[in-house]
C-alpha cells in the first residue's frame, strides 16, 4: 500500500522553500545548476560543513574557507565521535 501525504501537507511543503528564499539574489549560487554551484549554494546557507571525502575540488575548498563557517574534515571510518562533537559546538 503506497502512503501519500494529505493534500494540505503536500501544499504546505511545496510552498515552504519559496517562503524561506525571498529574493533572486539568494538563488544566484544555484543559477546554472552545475554540481559546483550546488555545493556553493549549500555552503552559503549552511551553519557548518562536513566533508568526508579525500577529494575536494579546489574552488569548493576555497568557498568553504571564504565562508568562515565551522568545518569538519573527516575521512576515517570512526567518524561518529567527531560528528557528535561538531554538532555539540552548535548547541553549546
Amino acid at each position: 500500500m503506497k502512503k501519500t501525504l494529505t493534500p494540505h501537507l503536500q501544499m504546505s511543503l511545496s510552498r515552504k522553500p519559496l517562503s524561506i528564499i525571498s529574493s533572486k539574489d539568494q538563488l544566484a549560487a544555484f543559477k546554472n545548476g552545475t554540481g559546483i554551484n550546488l555545493y556553493k549554494g549549500a555552503i552559503q546557507y549552511a551553519d557548518g560543513i562536513i566533508n568526508g571525502s579525500p577529494d575536494l575540488e579546489e574552488n569548493i575548498q576555497k568557498s568553504i574557507e571564504e565562508s568562515k563557517k565551522p568545518f569538519l574534515q573527516t575521512e576515517s571510518e570512526d567518524y561518529l565521535k567527531s560528528y557528535i562533537q561538531f554538532y555539540k559546538n552548535f548547541i553549546s
